[in-house]
């Protein structure tokens, strides 16, 4: 994720001071009660500084309630009608232009790293699971490729015979025939003529037809109720599916379509959270001897995790993460038709993960 930032006015940037949030001074005792001594990764403090250190007060805030990046406001000073920056700040003149990776901003602490824990291919996944496509599900089950498998099968050649161009097509091919994306987006992606396009299309469904089959079911069913429900049995109603302009109806199809198979994947992720909440040992927890993992759970990204951990307490870390999000299992405790994988990576920061294999 990079971009690139023009700033169009002088900004101040704020000196890197360790400063409470501006809720902090609302909390109860009991936050300051939470305060453990400082570790590599546990509840650490930060004291609030004035311009020069000199305003240092004794309160510690807990980790938890102390933002890392702080933005300092300009003195309130009117008199020349003009805004001043605080000391030690550093002054941007407008129309400088730099890239920003905004990953590499996401940093571990001093003693930390950063794990990432994604699944691979779930929504293909999940929609082998509710079709029960026997095709789809052999392809998963012979290797680790998903795409390679599913280009042999759908021009009958060995997995060796399949070029990367060839693959990728495929991949275009998967994910249009599951999101109902169209020929002219295939010949688009693929960069292919709009015959070859369709003949792509005909062909996976050839395939696949149990696939075909259930997405059709779920068009059918949602016209019927006007909603669609997912794994968990979540239900999500669909907007113009009973619409008179055929417009209007392909687009609820779609709709409908991506909802059950992206809900069904957030449940999955969802129920993989909870597990592994269960399973983390606190951060301020008095030992971390126990039966848990130790680590903090910082983000979810779509199909993907962020944790930050000690860095002596990652492989623990990295064998329960795999262990849990690739045992979680449906709403009425039946494992999925197609076994879930989870990629792992550590770095330390988000942009600078690297693939881990354990």
């Amino acid at each position: 994720m990079q971009v690139r930032v023009r700033l169009l006015c002088d900004v101040h940037v704020g000196a890197a001071a360790a400063a409470p949030p501006s809720h902090a001074d609302d909390t109860d005792d009991e936050d300051d009660d939470h305060v453990a001594a400082a570790g590599a990764c546990g509840a650490r403090g930060a004291r609030p500084l004035g311009s020069k250190g000199s305003e240092a007060t004794d309160r510690v805030y807990a980790a938890d309630r102390v933002f890392r990046v702080h933005l300092s406001s300009c003195s309130t000073r009117w008199a020349d009608e003009r805004l001043r920056p605080p000391p030690g700040a550093l002054v941007l003149s407008g129309g400088y232009e730099a890239p920003v990776d905004l990953r590499k901003g996401f940093v571990a602490r001093p003693g930390c790293v950063l794990i990432s824990a994604d699944y691979a291919q779930v929504e293909l996944r999940v929609l082998a699971h509710l079709a029960a496509d026997p095709a789809l599900i052999a392809a998963f089950e012979q290797g680790p490729d998903l795409f390679l498998q599913l280009a042999a099968r759908l021009f009958t050649v060995t997995p060796d015979a399949i070029t990367a161009e060839l693959r990728d097509r495929v991949k275009v091919v998967t994910y249009a025939s599951l999101y109902g994306a169209g020929t002219a987006h295939v010949m688009q992606l693929a960069e292919v003529t709009y015959e070859t396009a369709a003949s792509y299309l005909e062909l996976w469904q050839r395939c696949f037809p149990g696939v075909y089959r259930y997405l059709e079911r779920v068009k059918r069913e949602c016209r019927l109720n006007q909603y669609i429900t997912t794994l968990s049995g979540r239900r999500r109603y669909i907007v113009g599916i009973r619409a008179k302009e055929p417009k209007l109806t392909r687009a609820a199809e779609r709709q409908a379509v991506n909802s059950v198979v992206q809900g069904s994947a957030a449940d999955l992720i969802k129920q993989a959270m909870l597990n592994l909440d269960r399973e983390l040992t606190p951060l301020d927890a008095p030992a971390h001897g126990g039966g848990g993992a130790t680590g903090r759970l910082l983000l979810q990204i779509h199909d993907e995790l962020l944790f930050e951990v000690a860095a002596e307490h990652a492989p623990a870390l990295r064998a329960r993460v795999r262990r849990v999000m690739q045992g979680v299992r449906t709403h009425d405790g039946a494992p999925l038709r197609v076994p879930l994988r989870v990629q792992l990576k550590q770095g330390s920061s988000w942009g600078e993960l690297k693939v881990v294999e354990d």
